[in-house]
């Protein structure tokens, strides 16, 4: 039998598993902003990790705001991602964060800070171009983008039982 924990040592027990937010960003043509970050080798889409008590969709209009300097309303989930390893395990949360108009691309001003440059490009190039973990989770993902469904992953691949 099992001996049952006092609630706070039982809620101290549990895991701590950190969660990100990314976006996927279109132009009116169909091709799709990436991001090069000046921390990390290699093309990404934007957005990053949770603030304590944010939520992922929270997280990833606060990141775009800040890499991009542009407002997205409304992400639309399309793909979850229990991503395992080091230096931690985490869930990577995937929004469609729809389609930016003239006006919206010519307002982006990228920061510095974090963000060396930003492109807009055909869907092939972006699945060879982004960093390896995020090609995978997008090519696995995109199918769900636009037919309103969402897509759960373990590690990048479809978990089939």
């Amino acid at each position: 039998m099992k001996t049952q924990l006092p609630p706070d040592e039982y809620y101290k027990s549990l895991a701590k598993v950190p969660t990100s937010g990314g976006a996927v960003i279109r132009n009116t043509k169909g091709e799709f902003l990436i991001i090069k970050q000046t921390y990390k080798n290699g093309w990404h889409i934007s957005g990053g990790m949770t603030d304590k008590n944010e939520t992922p969709s929270q997280a990833v209009i606060r990141e775009v705001r800040e890499e991009l300097g542009i407002d997205i309303r409304d992400p639309r989930l399309f793909c979850i991602d229990f991503s395992t390893g080091e230096p931690f395990s985490r869930i990577l949360f995937v929004f469609d964060c729809g389609v930016l108009s003239g006006e919206q691309i010519k307002s982006i001003k990228i920061d510095n800070d974090e963000i060396a440059e930003y492109s807009f490009v055909t869907k092939e190039k972006m699945l060879t171009e982004l960093a390896p973990k995020i090609q995978n989770r997008i090519r696995k993902s995109l199918p769900f983008l636009d037919n309103g469904g969402c897509v759960y992953l373990e590690n990048g691949s479809v978990i089939e039982r």
